[in-house]
């Protein structure tokens, strides 16, 4: 049986807004496109980003394996696999 191949965008934080959810486990961010910088949207994220100029493969198992961490900061690069849904704004 084949994987379902499904197309990714790569988005850069460019603000953190805050946290969300029950416990504050979710953080609400600006992001932009990798592949067109003039569209930006915002979306709520769980789990650490990576910054891929600063950290190496060992590091990112680590933290992510790690249930404590689960910081999202300016400049990380995540992946999303849906790129059209925004979030609502914190009020």
């Amino acid at each position: 049986m084949e994987s379902a191949k499904v197309p990714v965008k790569l988005v850069k934080v460019t603000r953190v807004l805050g946290r969300t959810g029950s416990r504050g486990g979710v953080t609400q961010v600006r992001v932009e496109f990798m592949d067109d910088t003039t569209r930006s949207i915002i979306r709520n994220v769980k789990g650490p980003g990576m910054n891929m100029e600063k950290r190496t493969l060992g590091w990112v198992l680590h933290k992510v394996l790690d249930a404590d961490y689960s910081l999202v900061r300016e400049d990380d690069i995540l992946c999303l696999l849906e790129s059209e849904r925004e979030a609502r704004r914190l009020r």
